[in-house]
């Protein structure tokens, strides 16, 4: 039965695949869409047809050349007069006007609200692009200081990374012009999965490496709590640890191990698919826990004919640990919520969409059909989505959190992550799947996919323009030839329009600041391990990212921070010698911009110098607040109270009536009615205030811990993240530089 590829012919076919259920499901087992031979030869005419007429045009009319020189001499004429009009004299007026009308436009965005059309959201994006286009045009032609050896390398080095980062943020740029939002498709499809009309048999990988055997009992539970009868949930073990078989027959799932852990991850997949026979494979990480309606929302798609992968958005329920150091991760957060809720669903559009590793449903026949999960990089996952696309299969992505995981519990733990993913990005310059290279991707994917390479190779740029201000105020070398005028005139409009869209797009979760703090503490860990890696492609700097860590006390990043504390000190040392030294300068524009240059990279520094610092983490879980009424029998006594947080391993209860009769170490009976929990033996840890008690389970059944994590992780939309005005966000951020360090991030935690 062929299978449609646009909405209006879902309804009508899912009354036919009632009546004709084939064997097999449609759209899994199919081949990808090619294009036909046909368009080819027509587009292969029209470019030689194209050719010929240029050549023609060359050939008979010689000053056709001349005249298109000359246009662009004259375009460049009037873009540098026009540089040049905006003077330390221009009235002030005419200097804030592109400003002023940018305000006007950041109002109506505000105005507009998270749910702007995507037309106007193309409009915006366009506003974008052009006004940092105009902004490097000022760069390029009335800015370069040509004045002397080292001045000239210097200038020409900032241009050069300031045209770098324009073709990075143009291609950002296309990510987030046009979205492609399925959440409701995703609700069509999910009818007749849950109906029970297409239900394709899942195999569900659960890949772990040295994750605690706690961590993977809460992910098999969450994909065992699926709502989805044809499924085979099975723990594919890298390590072979008897642990985890032991596991698997607890919780009644299969196991599978391998005797070595060749090619890491990608290995351990490619083994577990030789061994199973599942028409789709989800694939989750072993912190990665699952809503109950995952593999409804997902599997549904595959009844589109090519479809070869389906990608959730997905949550972390213990934000990111950088925002957690300055403890402000309650509220903020950067790089994966951005990426997950936007850029994600920019990709889609074209489909460019980037696998994750974790959390996806992919079709077996696609695997089979691109060789399996390719070993060649570290990035796995990427490559898979390489090789998919090129091969003219479909993937998409579902921008509704559907699934669950926990970052890198401390800033060491971070780095390494980010390096690996560094090493997987940089590797696919020297494998078959080098989107520069691999044949079948069109332009804008080669180009999508290529910003990840570019965005790693920019890094030792950034720390090289680190230096720039030192080198101004130690040795007077200019990098920049400019006066305040023209850099308000210019420079302005463009800077608050990128910050305002970015802050928008990421719901306020991401702001300048801080997504400069996120990149100066890995500026010279990947710089180093990125040279390293352009000499070697091979060079080994992988390492699986701990999970479930707990710390007593406060751990300090030394091999981070040390290099962060040596530049502070060099830019305090720099402004300090600068303001001394500042009457011998004639450059008095230049001068001020500098300084404003050091003074904020001093603050984000000194920002940054907080998130190295691991604050205490006693916990190995996470706890959830909630307010439910729950009861508590304790001495032959029954007292009624409510829950403050909840993890799977403990609770911390406030009574509704003050007492003291309370013993650390006494046994109790908790009972939670809302959770379906009865009868739950756990003991006191700690008891305060009179009315706070603080418990640990002792003994659960397996049925009381399966309530227990669906009830925490599992819940159909229940992943939703904080919304708050940009005012707000930046009130929070400014917070955490004017303190030392956080004396609230000392308390001790009761569990």
């Amino acid at each position: 039965m062929p299978i449609a590829d646009t909405q209006e012919d879902i309804s009508a076919q899912e009354g036919l695949a009632r009546r004709q259920r084939p064997r097999r499901h449609p759209g899994i087992n199919s081949a990808p869409p090619q294009a036909s031979k046909g368009f080819k030869r027509a587009e292969i005419i029209l470019i030689g047809i194209g050719l010929c007429l240029c050549f023609f045009v060359i050939l008979y009319n010689k000053v056709f050349l001349y005249d298109i020189a000359s246009y662009l001499y004259g375009l460049i004429e009037i873009c540098t007069s026009w540089f040049d009009s905006i003077q330390p004299s221009t009235p002030l007026p005419v200097v804030l006007l592109p400003t002023a009308a940018v305000v006007a436009f950041i109002i109506g965005i505000i105005a507009a609200g998270r749910n702007m059309p995507r037309p106007a959201r193309a409009l915006l994006m366009c506003a974008l692009f052009y006004l940092h286009t105009v902004y490097l045009a000022f760069r390029v032609f009335n800015t370069l200081n040509l004045g002397g050896f080292l001045s000239s390398f210097v200038s020409i080095g900032l241009l050069f990374f300031e045209v770098m980062s324009y073709i990075c943020l143009c291609t950002v740029y296309l990510q987030l012009a046009w979205p492609t939002d399925r959440v409701r498709e995703a609700d069509t499809f999910s009818r007749a999965v849950l109906l029970g009309e297409y239900t394709p048999s899942v195999d569900i990988f659960i890949t772990t490496y040295n994750e605690p055997v706690d961590m993977l009992r809460r992910t098999v539970i969450g994909c065992q709590a699926m709502e989805y009868p044809n499924k085979r949930v099975y723990i594919c073990d890298d390590k072979s640890r008897a642990p985890m078989r032991r596991l698997a027959e607890e919780l009644g799932c299969h196991y599978i191990c391998r005797e070595h852990n060749i090619h890491a991850k990608a290995g351990n997949i490619n083994n577990a698919l030789a061994q199973t026979d599942g028409e789709l494979v989800a694939i989750f990480d072993a912190d990665c826990i699952p809503t109950k309606k995952f593999l409804a929302k997902t599997v549904g798609f595959f009844r589109r004919l090519g479809v070869g992968m389906v990608i959730a958005s997905q949550h972390f329920y213990n934000r990111e640990t950088d925002f957690k150091n300055m403890s402000v991760e309650t509220v903020l957060s950067v790089d994966q919520s951005t990426f997950f809720s936007q850029v994600q669903a920019g990709r889609d559009t074209f489909n460019a969409m980037l696998c994750f590793g974790t959390g996806f449903v992919v079709g077996r026949d696609a695997l089979k059909h691109i060789g399996g999960v390719p070993t060649e990089t570290l990035s796995e996952d990427w490559a898979t989505t390489i090789k998919l696309q090129a091969a003219g299969y479909k993937t998409y992505f579902i921008n509704e959190p559907l699934t669950a995981g926990a970052a890198a519990e401390s800033i060491g733990e971070f780095v390494q992550q980010r390096l690996r993913w560094a090493k997987g990005t940089i590797q696919a310059l020297y494998s078959s799947t080098n989107p520069l290279k691999v044949k079948g991707l069109n332009f804008i994917q080669r180009c999508i996919h290529s910003y990840g390479i570019f965005y790693y190779l920019m890094f030792p740029l950034q720390l090289i323009v680190l230096l720039f201000p030192l080198l101004y105020f130690f040795f007077d070398i200019v990098p920049i030839k400019t006066n305040l005028n023209q850099m308000t005139f210019f420079f302005i409009p463009f800077f608050l329009l990128l910050q305002v869209v970015f802050s928008w797009v990421s719901n306020n979760y991401s702001s300048f600041l801080s997504s400069h703090v996120y990149e100066y503490f890995l500026y010279i860990p990947i710089s180093g391990a990125l040279i390293r890696l352009l000499r070697d492609p091979q060079y080994k700097i992988f390492r699986v990212t701990r999970k479930g860590i707990s710390r007593k006390g406060i751990t300090f990043e030394k091999s981070v921070a040390w290099p962060l504390i040596i530049t502070l000190a060099l830019y305090v040392a720099a402004l300090l010698y600068g303001i001394y030294d500042a009457r011998w300068r004639a450059s008095g524009d230049v001068f001020i911009l500098m300084t404003i240059w050091c003074i904020f990279r001093i603050i984000v520094l000194w920002t940054t110098l907080q998130v190295v610092i691991n604050i205490p983490q006693e916990r190995n879980t996470v706890r959830f607040k909630h307010n439910l009424a729950c009861s508590i029998l304790y001495n032959q006594e029954v007292s009624s109270a409510r829950t403050v947080d909840i993890s799977d391993e403990g609770i911390q209860v406030e009574l509704n009536t003050a007492s003291k009769a309370w013993l650390a170490g006494g046994i109790v009976n908790l009972d939670i009615p809302e959770i379906g929990i009865y009868d739950m033996p756990a003991h006191i840890r700690r008891f305060g205030g009179c009315k706070y008690l603080a418990l640990e389970y002792d003994g659960i059944t397996l049925a009381q811990k399966r309530q227990l994590v669906s009830f925490l992780y599992c819940a159909d939309g229940q992943w939703k993240d904080i919304n708050m005005t940009p005012l707000q966000a930046l009130i929070i951020m400014l917070k955490s530089i004017f303190r030392i360090y956080p004396a609230e991030s000392l308390r001790r935690y009761p569990l």
